[in-house]
């Protein structure tokens, strides 16, 4: 596992958009990773060095994450924090790609049955 300081992390993610319509209380997302989930550039850069980082797993990584963001990241309690942690949410996905799942499918039963 590698661990990223703030710097290394705004190099990578250089934007990540969260768009919430407060009407509708359903967040919409938006990302742009330029370059992030990049595995050429990761591999070049020698970060990629397991199964988990191919190109196929950042692109689930990324769907997951997205589907775990739009039904739960812009929900938020009574005193305005964060109902659901974003450190769950990116465990979650992590934890559902390394276990070596193809697809999405179930993520949502997933995190609600561990990570809620």
């Amino acid at each position: 596992m590698v661990c990223l300081g703030p710097k290394e992390v705004q190099k990578y993610f250089k934007k990540i958009l969260i768009l919430i319509d407060m009407d509708a209380k359903t967040p919409k997302v938006q990302f742009t990773f330029d370059g992030c989930y990049n595995y050429e550039r990761l591999k070049r850069e020698g970060m990629v060095t397991d199964w988990r980082y191919s190109e196929e797993k950042l692109e689930l990584r990324q769907q997951v994450y997205t589907i775990l963001l739009n039904k739960y990241g812009g929900l938020t309690n009574e005193n305005g924090e964060p109902h659901y942690s974003m450190k769950s949410i990116t465990e979650c996905c992590h934890d559902w790609v390394s276990q070596g799942h193809v697809n999405s499918n179930g993520i949502v039963k997933y995190y609600e049955a561990y990570y809620q």
